[in-house]
Parts: C-alpha cells; sequence; structure tokens
C-alpha cells in the first residue's frame, strides 16, 4: 500500500486491514469543482471482499479532513467470474431486504458468459422484475470495478412448470393451499403488545402486531379450506394477510367482519407465502380500531373557505376527484370550498352530486355549499404565435400564406413535396405559387392517404432545392401565415441548411396558436376557415 493511499484513509477516518490492500494505490485524483467533489481512483492487485468495499464507502461519507466530499472507483488488475458472482449474490441479497416478494432471486442460478450475466428464474413475474432491476445492478457492478455487463434472465420451464402445476392444483382444491393443521384458529379478540410498522418487516416473523387498513379483499373457497386474503396498509408500506377457516359459516361471518377502508389491529406470523409468491401475515387475532390517518379540523368559531382548489379535470393541476374533495373538506369542518379548474367546467356535475349526497338530511347552516369557478386563460404567454417578430399591417401590407406537404414528419429525414402558397393584399389574393416537388422516394402510404399526392403525381417533377429557390424569391420579405407554423418553417429551415441558402428569416403568424389561444379547444380547421375567421 502507498503512502498517498495511506493518507487519504486517514482523511477520510477509515480503519483497514494493510494485508487487504496488499499493493494499492491511487491512480489518480480528480477535483470537480462545480461540484465541490474529490473524484478518488483506486488501483488494486485484487477484487475486495464485498463488506470491505461497503465500508470504505461508507467512510467516504466522513469526508476529506470532515470538508471535502470525495466519491471512490475501484479498478482491478484481473477480475474473475467468482468476484463477479460473490457480488452479484451480495447485490441481490441487498435487493430482496427490501423487496421480500424477490427472495426466490437468492436461489436462482447465474450463467456469466463474457459481459453477460444470465438468471434462471421460476415464474415471469420473476422475469419481468429482472427486467426492471437490472440496470441498477449492472451499474452498481460497473461502480464496483468490476466490469460492464448486461443482467438479463430466461424462464427455466421446468422450475416453471411445477410452479404453474402447484397453483392450478391449489386453485382446484386438490391440495390445501396452507395445510389445515398449520393454519391458525382466527378469532376477533382485543389485542394487546407492541404494534410494528409494515415498512419494518423484512422477512420471515412470529407474534407480529399491525395496525393498518383494508384497502382490497379477495376470497377463494374449496371444500376443504376457505380463505380471505386481504390487502392491507399502514401508509408506511402494504403487506398482504390472510384468514384461513376450514367451516364455512365461520368463514362467512368472518368475511363480514372486514371492510374496505376499515382500520384493524391484527396479531400474527409473517413468513413467505409459496403460493403469492411473497410475504404474507396469517391472522391469529384481529380487532376493528379507530382510523389512524391524521385528519386536521378547523376549530374556529368561524372555519375558513378555500377559494382555489382543483379537480383531476384541471390538467396537470389536479390529481383528486371532485366527490372526493368535497367528502374531505366537510371531514376537516369546513362549510364551503371554491373549485376553480383550468379553462374547464367538466367537474359541475360530479361537484353538484357530491353536495347533494352530504346535505341530505342537513338544513340550515348544516349544508355544505360548493363555490362553481373556472380559471380562464386570457393570453397564453407561453404559445409561439409569431416567429422573428418585426412590425405589419397585415391590414394593408402584402402577406403570403403559405402551406407545406411532407414524405413525414421529421424534417431531419423528411422533405417536401409540395409548397402551396398565395399573395394577399387588402384582403384579395393577388398572386399564387403551387409546385409539386419528386422526393426520388416513394411517398408513404399514410402520406398520400392525408394529402391525396400519389409517386406518380410527383414523377418527373423538379427538386426540392430548386423549388424552395423559386418560392423563396417569389416570396420576397413579405411576411407570412401559415397553420402550426413550426412544422411548416423546420422544414423551410432544413431545405435552407441542405442546399446552401440563405437563413429563413421571414416573419411568420401562426393561425393556429391564435385560435388555440382564443380556445384551448379549438379544432384544427382548414386555414381558409381560419384566415376568415380571424379577419387576415
Amino acid at each position: 500500500m502507498t503512502e498517498e493511499l495511506q493518507r487519504f484513509f486517514k482523511s477520510i477516518s477509515y480503519s483497514y486491514e494493510e494485508s487487504v490492500f496488499d499493493g494499492a494505490s491511487v491512480e489518480k485524483v480528480i477535483y470537480l469543482k462545480k461540484k465541490e467533489l474529490f473524484e478518488v481512483y483506486l488501483q488494486l492487485k485484487k477484487v475486495l471482499p464485498y463488506v470491505v468495499l461497503k465500508d470504505l464507502i461508507k467512510a467516504t461519507e466522513n469526508k476529506i479532513n470532515g470538508t471535502g466530499a470525495c466519491k471512490v472507483y475501484f479498478s482491478y488488475a484481473s477480475v474473475m467470474k467468482e468476484d463477479v458472482l460473490s457480488y452479484l449474490q451480495e447485490l441481490v441479497r441487498e435487493l430482496t431486504e427490501k423487496r421480500p416478494s424477490l427472495v426466490n432471486l437468492n436461489e436462482a442460478l447465474v450463467n456469466i458468459e463474457e459481459e453477460v450475466i444470465t438468471l434462471e428464474v421460476s415464474t415471469k413475474l420473476e422475469e419481468l422484475e429482472v427486467k426492471k432491476e437490472a440496470k441498477g445492478l449492472t451499474n452498481k457492478l460497473s461502480l464496483y470495478g468490476l466490469g460492464e455487463y448486461v443482467l438479463t434472465s430466461v424462464l427455466n420451464e421446468e422450475l416453471h412448470n411445477e410452479v404453474k402445476e402447484t397453483l392450478e392444483k391449489s386453485k382446484t382444491g386438490e391440495i390445501p393451499v396452507v395445510p389445515i393443521e398449520n393454519a391458525f384458529k382466527t378469532e376477533q379478540k382485543p389485542i394487546e403488545g407492541e404494534v410494528i410498522s409494515i415498512h419494518n418487516i423484512l422477512g420471515d416473523m412470529k407474534n407480529v402486531i399491525v395496525e393498518a387498513y383494508v384497502f382490497g379483499i379477495d376470497t377463494m373457497e374449496h371444500e376443504k379450506i376457505n380463505i380471505i386474503t386481504l390487502k392491507i396498509s399502514d401508509k408506511t408500506n402494504s403487506l398482504l394477510a390472510k384468514v384461513f377457516k376450514k367451516d364455512k359459516n365461520e368463514y362467512k361471518a368472518a368475511l363480514k367482519d372486514f371492510k374496505e377502508g376499515t382500520w384493524y389491529r391484527m396479531q400474527g406470523k409473517v413468513e413467505f407465502d409459496t403460493f403469492s409468491k411473497d410475504l404474507v401475515l396469517t391472522i391469529r387475532h384481529y380487532e376493528t380500531i379507530d382510523s389512524k390517518e391524521e385528519m386536521s379540523k378547523e376549530n374556529t368559531d368561524t372555519p375558513r373557505v378555500e377559494l382555489h382548489t382543483h379537480t383531476m379535470m384541471s390538467a396537470m393541476d389536479g390529481v383528486i376527484d371532485a366527490t372526493t374533495l368535497v367528502k374531505h373538506a366537510v371531514k376537516m369542518g369546513q362549510k364551503a370550498i371554491g373549485v376553480t379548474d383550468h379553462n374547464c367546467v367538466q367537474a359541475f356535475p360530479d361537484l353538484y352530486h357530491a353536495v347533494e349526497a352530504v346535505n341530505k338530511g342537513k338544513e340550515g347552516d348544516e349544508r355544505f355549499k360548493v363555490l362553481y369557478g373556472a380559471e380562464m386563460n386570457v393570453v397564453n404567454d407561453d404559445v409561439d404565435i409569431i416567429f422573428n417578430n418585426r412590425t405589419y399591417n397585415l391590414l394593408e401590407d402584402l402577406y403570403v400564406v403559405f402551406d407545406t406537404e411532407t414524405t413525414g414528419f421529421y424534417a431531419g429525414s423528411d422533405q417536401m413535396i409540395e409548397i402551396g402558397a398565395v399573395k394577399i393584399q387588402s384582403g384579395k389574393i393577388i398572386d399564387r405559387f403551387d409546385e409539386l416537388i419528386d422526393p426520388h422516394r416513394p411517398i408513404p402510404k399514410k402520406i398520400t392517404e392525408l394529402t391525396f399526392i400519389t409517386d406518380e403525381m410527383v414523377t418527373g417533377c423538379d427538386t426540392e432545392e430548386n423549388v424552395t429557390k423559386r418560392f423563396l424569391e417569389w416570396a420576397g420579405d413579405a411576411p407570412m401565415v401559415a397553420h402550426n407554423a413550426k412544422f411548416d418553417i423546420s422544414f423551410m429551415r432544413a431545405a435552407c441548411n441542405k442546399y446552401g441558402l440563405s437563413e429563413f428569416q421571414a416573419t411568420v403568424l401562426d393561425t393556429m396558436s391564435i385560435a388555440r389561444m382564443l380556445h384551448p379547444e379549438w379544432p384544427n380547421h382548414k386555414l381558409q376557415t381560419l384566415t376568415k375567421r380571424l379577419d387576415i
């Protein structure tokens, strides 16, 4: 170990064994001024044990001499498959601690061929989850100096068929999901003891007590066993809970005890369930409790009224539906609420019916009220109405209304197949320009359906370069008008760049932006209709 490396370890207060870092050195140090971060690159002869590497990374949180933030990168003289496998196993173990439903991955067979790592999984769900987590795992392998890998998974058909067969048998009642002798006798009774949050349940646990509400109920009935599966949450995390009843009448009675949205205290054991492929709380005792949700209340003599709320009808601003919004305001003790969705009143019917429901049987001051409103955009300042703005009087000055047809929608690879335009002055057409262009490639079928321009129509016509030159000469310095101007301008600019023409700098007015500014829901009418409506 070099003296430089020893000084670095001392600066971050890292205790180490010299034998582990035999032959190790600091390859280089880079200081990123903007991030105020030291990047320290270590060169080692052999791959560090995973626990040593994690301890070293943890020590970097102490910062260099307590002030300089740092990040460590590792490189090794040689990396063996065994090293990669060892690190991967540790990374998967850490993953399954956070996501117990993937615990089977700890037993998955691993194959490493060159830069490809393949995990054998037993279910399609595991295969899908591996795809989601693959990038994060390979990024860590790279960060820890093990190399660049691609992680993939393959479904082991033999294991998959075994799981599938077990599942089918459990559904048909050929085998019980849980042996009767191992199932708890579930009872409704008061429960005392320390409550644990679901977030802290990471594996098998005995005698667990949780307080949670039910947000989903599934049932399964067999001759030998009846199962109630509850989806529960305590706002820290979610978990499956099961009630097993052999007697049909007891099963039906227990089913009546559970309702969605109700909170319960539950006691039982948590085990990995081979049927659900996840951790499951098997309930021994349960009781109904008051809601644990914290609810703000208006305790003043005159409750405030929120005059600016949005429902989910307010695009990108609201995520709550009208009925839930009203119920929430009523629970808080408020007497009214003002709803002002953006550019729409679609929530009004739902608000009316929600208020009608909460006011049923109430009179006078007890009745809740909704103040109906809306926020309208008078001027949408993020819409490009004019490009290359200059001052003109379109009522008197000559201007050009133009349109283009193209082989596609991307100016970088597609090109124009027609340019059409008219010159207008004082409200009258004084000249026309209309030329087809031969793109020297087949016109896509969808473009022909949209524009009615066929390959036969453009064959033998002039090139895009020559037609663009003639159009720009014909238009001169006149201001222009187009519908969805960004699209047409992009193709004009692309043509000018391709053929070395002067940069397209004409002033262009976009009628579509004007239409949308006047009415956000206004469809894309034809240009003639818009220009007439806008009197230009």
